[in-house]
């Protein structure tokens, strides 16, 4: 009789592992394809961001071309530069000020041709047509507060002076 309730016992305990183990290996791999579809999200986003870049100029005709404005500012940059740079899209955003000029987010084919337009956007400078442009990369708002919120935070701290030893 013991040893029937024992193996018995024994069966319902190799059971119940069994169970227990299938369920956490079908939640394993449910949060692991839950993981994976939120990273591609999430690196799609951040690609998105990376490939595009901001461009503040001062015109604001509302029947511009500006892919083909963009693709002027990349000529003016140098032919090394507009020989392997390609503008996918060009958009004028909406300007929260009047006296300032709006924004225009051009999309590029890719992160490598976006810095090669950054590395060279000093030679904007020297030219009397861009002289008054300047490029930057694009960031979320997010990555905008938190620069602003490091940049208070700093300042409060109270600069201590270094002494030689």
């Amino acid at each position: 009789m013991k040893r029937m309730f024992e193996s018995k016992l024994d069966k319902l305990r190799t059971d119940l592992m069994k169970n227990v183990d299938n369920k956490v290996r079908a939640l394993r791999d449910e949060i692991s394809l839950d993981i994976n579809r939120e990273t591609n999200r999430t690196d799609q986003s951040i690609q998105t961001r990376l490939d595009s870049l901001e461009q503040d100029t001062s015109s604001k005709n509302n029947d511009e071309n500006i892919v083909e404005k963009a693709n002027d500012l990349i000529r003016a940059l140098g032919e090394d530069v507009s020989d392997n740079v390609n503008v996918t899209a060009a958009a004028r955003l909406p300007s929260r000020f009047n006296d300032r000029p709006a924004i225009v987010k051009i999309i590029f084919r890719n992160l490598d041709v976006k810095v090669k337009v950054l590395r060279n956007k000093m030679k904007l400078k020297q030219t009397d047509t861009y002289k008054d442009v300047y490029i930057k990369s694009s960031k979320s708002r997010i990555q905008r507060l938190i620069k602003v919120n490091a940049r208070a935070v700093f300042t409060k701290y109270p600069r201590r002076p270094r002494f030689a030893s």
